[in-house]
């Protein structure tokens, strides 16, 4: 049995009641450390399927990244007692236009039979059958385009101001200040990784916070700027819990919710 397939046996046998699906390894690393780092609610983490294993036994290619929400939901449907879980929080970047995006979302979740999708970010839906409620978090959140580097680079930059100023003199120097935001700040936080990582300038976001002669504080996990994903987790883990009136209103902003959002969020989850 490869170490895949063990830790896949291990997670299942090991499943806690809420669930996240992100959408791929970067991600999934990064909920990881953030629920260790800010002490979140355990989730069971999952993501469609990598490039290299992007088919099933019958040799069906599985679609990875977002496009790949709807098999990897169906596929958590048929999960054992799945039905037992609290709810499922599908996380997604907003890319460069974060309505298109979040829609897009929300069309993965509903192709999926007895799966009901929120109408809008930051919100939640019950639907019916097997599978619990379903919340959507857009990162980053409200009408902001980026993705989870764009985060991470705030996090970062204030972290390694002066590995950040010559990058962006790099970035000046090669060009690439005309690339599209997305691949811009891909290739931005790839490039501070590899300048303030001396042990292995090829860290990813994948390995970042995994130490192995990395510092510690590569991508500072405390950082105000990832408050927002780590409340809304909180939110939801109450209403998960059926709960939902014991929510404490605002501290949401550093997610880049809107203020007139961070102050109703939590009477936008459904009633139980």
């Amino acid at each position: 049995m490869s170490r895949r397939d063990r830790h896949a046996r291990s997670q299942r046998r090991n499943r806690p009641s809420r669930i996240i699906l992100c959408e791929g390894a970067q991600d999934a690393s990064f909920f990881r450390h953030l629920i260790g780092e800010r002490r979140l609610p355990p989730f069971y983490i999952a993501y469609p399927w990598d490039k290299e294993d992007a088919t099933d036994l019958q040799g069906v290619r599985r679609p990875g990244g977002r496009q790949g929400f709807h098999s990897r939901l169906a596929s958590l449907k048929f999960a054992d007692k799945l039905e037992e879980a609290m709810g499922i929080l599908v996380v997604s970047d907003s890319d460069a236009d974060p309505k298109a995006s979040f829609q897009e979302v929300r069309e993965q979740i509903l192709e999926v039979d007895g799966c009901a999708a929120p109408n809008r970010p930051s919100t939640a839906a019950r639907g019916a059958g097997v599978l619990p409620p379903v919340a959507v978090a857009m990162i980053p959140s409200g009408d902001t385009p980026g993705s989870l580097e764009t985060l991470c680079l705030e996090s970062m930059s204030q972290r390694w101001p002066d590995v950040a100023r010559c990058v962006d003199a790099l970035f000046v120097c090669a060009g690439l200040e005309d690339w599209p935001q997305t691949k811009r700040e891909k290739a931005r936080l790839r490039a501070m990784l590899a300048c303030a990582c001396k042990s292995d300038p090829n860290t990813s976001l994948v390995h970042a916070w995994s130490g192995d002669g990395r510092p510690p504080d590569l991508i500072p996990l405390q950082h105000p700027v990832f408050d927002g994903i780590a409340d809304f987790s909180r939110i939801l883990m109450l209403w998960f819990k059926g709960l939902p009136r014991i929510v404490s209103r605002g501290s949401l902003s550093s997610f880049s919710f809107p203020s007139s959002e961070s102050a109703t969020i939590a009477n936008n989850l459904p009633q139980k």
